[in-house]
């Protein structure tokens, strides 16, 4: 029976919304940021923090959200929470670029940076209002101890080759610290508040990933295989209560000696009613991996985890409701027939679904179990194709009524197909995994195959400028490595022989364009390539993005100057050079895309990993900054600051007319120059600079842009 499905990925929140106002979340709702942590305030009041600075609260049991991407300008993940009552609280993150701790002093409602380090803080963990510590991972692995609320802090030495993971603190005095390397955990204790930590004898053969008490002499540690140690003498002794194979618990919660739940990938929850010796999984509570959890009470509890699911329950876990977030399937592609008609497709509950209000609800057309839609194409306002696979074999969906309905195309060739291009409503190639090439003459009834079963080639896009000459990219493994390959046929798709060798680790993702002589190709690490004869000779446009590893995951270009790349790594990027110069656009995560579709330079999807769908009606550029540049200034231009005041980290953003040197610098109110965050030349285009004054006294500063030898300068607010 052919099952639909209605999906509602509109929430109505009576909560604000705090969020970028280029591109906004459409699904899941509010938004679908990795969630790492929560606090309860009370029954109804919670507190989540999550990756690309995200921070949410609820004030009514879930029903509506105030929540924040890039909080403070924060792109890095926010790890840890602490709080000691509803109103003073601890937030605590970052990554390989430095690590931060946050204070609120209103129950989450705002945020001041209290600390700033050059290693991650994994974990904060506070007993009252001065006395704290938080972990650093990676290189230092310090516990640095604070008893001032965070204005200072100390750091304490733990010597351990691993990663630091979790930290508790009894008192003042006691405290314990969990670290794990390569299937194996150590665990420290202090008895002196973190002056000196003493390994543990206990033995952990896992990795173990979590670390709760539930009073001086109760406590567990928790992790992988759902192994389980307990203590009941105040850590002297540890027994191993749990060795069965569940999957790893990354959280747990005890609400009483007996009585407690763990929180473990793929969307598992367990409980246990003696203390941690036998676990029951609850069935279909999510799909998302969970990294938090939290109860108030044997009834009332929450958890967090990947794809900014969230879910409660009301009863100690025998029945849990969904209040945020989405799933793990993943939406491979997207299309806008219009501002209101549109389709999505991928894995799962996403195999093809269909909107008529822009992206609001979407209606399931398509499902199959087991079929993922990797590509759609349409000709025409009617005619439709899918590229998929099921159960190892490559498969094509078609319409002929305008997406209502599809019928799966007669395939039998295994593999997967991972583009579909039509030249007219006859003839038509599909390429994939596998090596996959396959060619219809009817319109899809009938396919040939002119070449598969060679398992070292991976084709992902396919493209023809007339029925001749066509294009197919992608790569292969030659000798035991990654290598780009984009393929040229002259004779239908009948033949194909090598265009371009991209070389080592590089890729072709996806061509796009705008008549049969102009096109880009876009792929793995930042490979980005033009042409302008339909395909015969190509340009390495060499451009740069955040990184010469940025894999560029989709490519659409409006017209010869205007065109956006979307990036595994969450980034959005846009040009209106015709592909030289990109700036990157504030998408608001940093989540894996997929696919991007604009109908215009205005309206326009991205979509990706964990449901996730992302919409925009200005192009990707917020108000803010479309305002200042509605018209391209023919001269340099200095934007003002934002946030400003700030604190400590702001985003100053400028532009170049022309490739030329480029200085921009932060002086003091005397004069003095206290950072230089540019000194080279730049190419023409909109860049942005963030600068972090956290070592710096409150104050006024002036950031002065030069550009050859014209100056410009804005003024600066620090508020500590």
């Amino acid at each position: 029976m052919n099952k639909m499905k209605l999906m509602f990925c509109f929430l109505i929140l009576s909560g604000q919304i705090v969020a970028q106002d280029g591109w906004i979340w459409q699904c899941p709702t509010p938004q679908g940021n990795h969630l790492n942590d929560i606090c309860l305030l009370d029954q109804n009041t919670a507190i989540l923090a999550g990756d690309y600075g995200s921070l949410m609260k609820t004030t009514d049991n879930g029903n509506s959200w105030t929540f924040h991407n890039k909080f403070q300008d924060i792109e890095s993940p926010i790890l840890s929470l602490s709080f000691i009552d509803a109103s003073t609280g601890w937030a605590s993150g970052g990554d390989w670029d430095g690590g931060f701790i946050l204070k609120t002093t209103d129950g989450g409602d705002s945020w001041n940076t209290v600390f700033t380090t050059s290693n991650e803080i994994n974990k904060v963990f506070f007993l009252d209002e001065n006395t704290g510590w938080v972990l650093c991972t990676d290189w230092d692995r310090y516990v640095y101890h604070t008893t001032d609320g965070g204005a200072n802090w100390s750091p304490q030495t733990v010597t351990y080759d691993g990663n630091l993971e979790d930290l508790w603190f009894i008192d003042s005095n006691t405290g314990w610290v969990l670290g794990s390397e390569w299937g194996s955990s150590a665990l420290f204790y202090t008895t002196d508040g973190g002056v000196n930590w003493t390994r543990h004898d206990v033995t952990l053969e896992t990795s173990m990933a979590s670390i709760y008490f539930l009073n001086a002499q109760t406590g567990w540690i928790a992790g992988d295989n759902g192994t389980v140690y307990r203590t009941t003498n105040g850590g002297t002794d540890w027994t191993q209560t749990a060795a069965v194979d569940l999957f790893d618990f990354n959280a747990i919660w005890f609400v009483d000696t007996n009585k407690g739940w763990a929180a473990s990938d793929y969307g598992y929850v367990y409980s246990t009613t003696d203390g941690g010796v036998n676990w029951e999984r609850y069935e279909d509570a999510n799909d998302q991996s969970f990294n938090a959890l939290v109860f108030s009470d044997a009834n009332h509890g929450w958890l967090v985890g990947d794809g900014g699911a969230v879910i409660n329950t009301q009863d100690g876990g025998t029945t849990w409701n969904t209040r945020a977030g989405g799933t793990s399937n993943w939406i491979q592609t997207v299309y806008f027939m219009d501002e209101t008609t549109g389709f999505i497709g991928g894995n799962d509950s996403w195999n093809i679904q269909k909107t008529t209000d822009g992206g609001a609800t979407w209606t399931e057309v398509w499902q199959n179990d087991w079929w993922a839609s990797n590509e759609l194409f349409f000709l025409n306002s009617e005619i439709g194709f899918c590229a998929g696979n099921q159960f190892l074999r490559a498969g094509v969906l078609k319409t002929e009524d305008g997406g209502n309905s599809w019928n799966a195309c007669d395939i039998t060739v295994e593999g997967s197909c991972e583009d579909v291009y039509f030249f007219n409503e006859n003839l038509g190639w599909a390429v994939g995994e596998d090596g996959v090439i396959i060619k219809t003459t009817d319109g899809g009834k009938n396919w040939t195959t002119i070449s598969s079963k060679e398992y070292n080639d991976y084709w992902n896009a396919v493209w023809f400028r007339d029925e001749n000459f066509g294009l197919i990219g992608g790569w292969c493994w030659e000798n035991s490595t990654s290598m780009g390959k984009l393929l040229e046929s002259t004779d239908g798709g009948n033949t194909w022989n090598l265009k371009t060798d991209l070389g080592n680790g590089a890729s072709i993702n996806d061509f796009y364009f705008i008549n049969d002589r102009e096109g880009w190709a876009a792929g793995d690490n930042a490979t980005l390539l033009k042409t302008i004869n339909g395909g015969e000779t190509w340009e390495d446009l060499n451009p740069t993005f955040t990184s010469n590893w940025e894999n560029l995951a989709s490519i659409q270009f409006l017209n010869e100057t205007t065109g956006f790349v979307v990036t595994e790594d969450g980034n959005i990027f846009r040009t209106t050079d015709g592909g030289a110069t990109w700036s990157r656009q504030e998408s608001g995560t940093s989540n894996a895309f997929t696919d991007i579709f604009f109908l215009d330079e205005n309206k326009g999807w991205a979509v990706g990993w964990y449901d996730m769908i992302l919409t925009t009606n200005s192009g990707g550029i917020p108000s803010s900054v479309q305002n200042s540049k509605g018209v391209i200034p023919a001269s340099m231009a200095l934007l003002q600051n934002y946030p400003n005041p700030f604190n400590p980290v702001t985003t100053i953003r400028f532009f170049v007319p022309d490739m030329a040197p480029v200085s921009l610098k932060i002086f003091n109110l005397v004069g003095e120059e206290v950072a230089t965050l540019v000194d080279a030349v730049r190419p023409a285009g909109h860049h942005e600079m963030k600068w972090h004054a956290g070592h710096l006294p409150s104050g006024l500063y002036f950031c002065q842009l030069r550009v050859s030898d014209r100056k410009e300068t804005r003024k600066m607010l620090l508020q500590k």
